[in-house]
This record gives C-alpha cells, structure tokens and sequence, in this order.
C-alpha cells in the first residue's frame, strides 16, 4: 500500500462527528476523525511496513501518524523506538495505548 492510497483508506473510514470529538481532546485540525477500531482494520490490511510509516508520519495527519504507530517495524524505526517522532509528545501517548492494545510494537519513552 501506498501512502496515498492509505490516506484515502483514512479519509474514507472517516466521520465528522469523531472528528469533532477528538478535535475537542486536542488532536488538532490535520485528521479525519477514523475509530480506533476502523484503524486496526486498516493495520490488519497493511501488517507491518516501516517505510509506509515513514511516510505516513511525514503527512503529519493525526490518523496517520496514529496508524504509523500501528505498523511501524520497532528493529528499523529508530523514531518509535526512541519516541522523538516530531517533537510532538501529544501524540506518543495513544502510540503507547495502541502497543499495549496489541498493535506494533512501538516502544515509545517519556
């Protein structure tokens, strides 16, 4: 998969009513409001691929970053196992729900 095709994927399992939820919880305006669960099916379709984290990190969408998490490689991402992954400490913290929930393993330091 692609980052642009996994950003459509994204875009489509989207809603504006979780949207507007996690906007209030301070996720910002670069998302699409995806479910928790909806991104685990997107995961379960991709598995593992450091270089589609990657990219989908640098779009610096909330629900794609969040979804980075989900299928980074932990021997080959240095970002996530070291957790400077952009400065952005906000978003390491459903990164560590997403480990202990059974996503990759994305060993993310304080």
């Amino acid at each position: 998969m692609t980052v642009a095709e996994a950003m459509a994927a994204l875009e489509a399992a989207g809603s504006e009513t979780i949207r507007a939820i996690y906007i209030r919880h301070g996720a910002g305006e670069n998302q699409f409001g995806v479910k928790f669960g909806d991104l685990g099916k997107i995961r379960k379709q991709i598995g593992t691929d450091a270089r589609l984290s990657a990219g989908l990190w640098a779009t610096e969408n909330s629900d794609a970053r969040m979804l980075a998490c989900m299928i980074a490689d932990p021997k080959t991402m240095t970002i996530c196992r070291t957790g400077r992954m952009g400065g952005n400490d906000r978003l390491l913290r459903p990164c560590r729900r997403v480990r202990a929930a059974g996503g990759a393993e994305v060993a993310a330091t304080s």
